[in-house]
């Protein structure tokens, strides 16, 4: 009985070149995790290599078991190729850019100099901006002063 069951196939494999993990698990996009590992355990039982008909290939009897093992990890939301990928351009200048932190000597980085001397410039170019607005206020408060100190007499 089970020879048959296996022979007749209930899950065909996708005809596509790169099926998706829900068209090899035969399952709509809005199924169950218990769905998703009850198919694949049917789909295991159906393409295992060492139980797989002898008309497929072992070649393609294991490609289309670790594509079943990758679909499965992909519908759980494991990342099965994590390792192995290399990283993207922003992890990449991410791990640079932190790494330069700790290996490079204490004041190499020689931007901090420029700093100083715009923070420096702006500075003293506001306090030149400022002087007649202090001394307007001087002027006022001695004119006032003065006009209380007469009118106080």
């Amino acid at each position: 009985m089970f020879r048959r069951y296996a022979s007749s196939k209930p899950f065909q494999w996708p005809t596509t070149p790169n099926p998706s993990p829900h068209q090899i698990f035969h399952l709509p996009r809005n199924a169950s995790q218990q769905d998703i590992k009850q198919r694949y355990f049917d789909l295991v039982r159906i393409y295992h290599p060492d139980k797989v008909e002898h008309s497929i290939a072992s070649e393609i009897a294991h490609a289309r078991f670790q594509a079943i093992t990758a679909a499965y990890a992909s519908l759980r939301g494991v990342s099965s190729d994590s390792q192995d990928a290399p990283p993207s351009p922003t992890a990449r200048n991410l791990y640079k850019r932190n790494r330069r932190l700790y290996t490079a000597p204490p004041f190499s980085d020689e931007r901090w100099k420029d700093r100083i001397i715009v923070s420096g410039v702006l500075l003293v170019g506001c306090i030149y901006l400022a002087q007649p607005c202090i001394e307007a206020v001087r002027r006022r408060f001695a004119l006032s002063s003065t006009a209380r100190q007469c009118g106080a007499t």
